[in-house]
């Protein structure tokens, strides 16, 4: 599924939102997020601004290291 996600970034020129990826690729928005979070942790894609694309830390992950 990661790699789907890359995909379908990469198809999109790097530009694609949530919403977009949701339904795509039948992904809960939750999931996804967590899995988009994981992927610019890692350094496999980058997101301009993580606390508007995932939220801030207290609506994501209480041990959030990536948001300030």
């Amino acid at each position: 599924m990661l790699q789907k996600i890359i995909n379908e970034i990469n198809a999109n020129r790097g530009v694609i939102n949530k919403q977009e990826l949701v339904r795509k690729l039948e992904i809960d928005p939750t999931t996804l997020e967590g899995m988009l979070f994981f992927l610019n942790q890692s350094g496999r894609i980058k997101i301009e601004n993580v606390q508007e694309v995932l939220g801030s830390c207290a609506d994501s992950c209480a041990n959030c290291r990536g948001c300030s």
